[in-house]
């Protein structure tokens, strides 16, 4: 994959089961999910900065992506802006599967936890009828405040690579053109909600 990599992912891309779903990009949402939930998501970074750059990272990215590609039988177009968006439109999905299935999962453990948390509550409230309050907020608070932060942390990570796909000058500097601005504020919008 490091050798070509817009090539080999945008031939996954173009991969199809049955109905005209593509299994490829399925494929590609479940690697970048996988690389997130084994805490490698630099890999995808990486990844993303090669189909910014070319495989070899010494390309200029707005030269790179705005060079139109010829494939047989269509006329050229900007085929590895095309993939980058693919690409990014993936790991964001991936992103927001992963905060519903953490949602989904707290929310079943919550059920559980909370009817034999309510048994302690009562206990509690029993013995110590001052603490009741304090003790279910202490007990609610916890699942709640880590699903949030792993949630923040899942949206920045996707916010960071649309960040950095991004073609920027050599100086560093954002490039400027039509398309930037509305790019930029659409994906994030779309996949951050």
């Amino acid at each position: 994959m490091r050798t070509d990599t817009t090539g080999v992912i945008e031939n996954a891309m173009l991969q199809s089961a049955s109905e005209s779903r593509s299994s490829g990009s399925a494929a590609l949402k479940a690697y970048a999910r996988a690389a997130l939930d084994s805490g490698i998501g630099t890999d995808l970074g990486a990844i993303t900065l090669q189909m910014q750059r070319g495989d070899d990272l010494e390309t200029d990215p707005m030269a790179y992506l705005r060079t139109p590609e010829s494939r047989p039988g269509e006329r050229p177009t900007c085929a590895r802006a095309r993939v980058m968006g693919g690409w990014l439109g993936l790991v964001g999905a991936a992103v927001q599967t992963r905060t519903g299935r953490r949602d989904s999962n707290a929310a079943y453990s919550s059920l559980l936890f909370t009817g034999s948390v309510d048994i302690f509550k009562e206990e509690v409230d029993a013995r110590f009828p001052g603490l009741k309050i304090a003790v279910s907020t202490a007990i609610n608070f916890g699942p709640l405040n880590w699903r949030n932060e792993a949630t923040e942390t899942d949206r920045s990570f996707a916010q960071g690579l649309i960040e950095g796909a991004l073609p920027r000058h050599r100086n560093g500097v954002e490039s400027t053109a039509d398309w930037t601005p509305t790019t930029k504020t659409d994906q994030a919008r779309r996949w951050l909600g």
